[in-house]
């Protein structure tokens, strides 16, 4: 149980760390996801399954986290702009629910698949959620001029290459 408890914290942690990084280099992306947060939670309001459900976003934005070293291998390699932050490539139409042609729908796995999948999936989902949520909520994220061009490492799981330092400005209410 520690092992699974471990593993998950440093797993969730470091990928909040990378998905942050992400953000702040995209203030545009991350007032998008904000306005869909403010649109269905508010401004401080109580998180349900029910309102995650209707926040497509704040899904598509947190599927740039890389779980696994070969997840980030297939995914750079079977989408064409790979490296470049576009959550938007996740939403779908209600028509067109299918992924672009040639890409196979196991490219960009993050917890895995079929019976040996993640078995912390679900829980590092809803902690992922609710610490985008609640942070966005009460501040944006930037970053200190040492940290705009930060790498990433995989190792187990993604690493910065140094420390990344960021600055959460509080909110203005209204």
């Amino acid at each position: 149980m520690l092992t699974l408890y471990v593993a998950g914290m440093e797993s969730t942690a470091k990928n909040l760390q990378a998905f942050f990084y992400a953000l702040a280099r995209n203030p545009e992306k991350q007032e998008k996801l904000y306005r869909e947060i403010v649109e269905f939670v508010g401004e401080s309001g109580p998180v349900s399954n029910e309102k995650l459900s209707r926040m497509p976003y704040l899904k598509a934005v947190s599927r740039k986290v890389q779980v696994l070293p070969c997840n980030h291998f297939n995914c750079m390699t079977a989408f064409s702009e790979a490296a470049k932050f576009l959550p938007e490539r996740w939403i779908r139409s209600e028509v067109d629910r299918k992924l672009p042609q040639g890409i196979s729908p196991f490219a960009c796995l993050p917890f895995g698949y079929g019976p040996r999948n993640c078995i912390g999936r679900r829980f590092a989902e809803q902690e992922i959620y609710l610490a985008i949520i609640k942070i966005l909520e009460r501040a944006k994220i930037e970053l200190q001029m040492d940290s705009k061009d930060v790498k990433f490492i995989y190792a187990i799981f993604i690493e910065p290459s140094k420390a990344i330092n960021f600055r959460f400005v509080p909110r203005g209410s209204g």
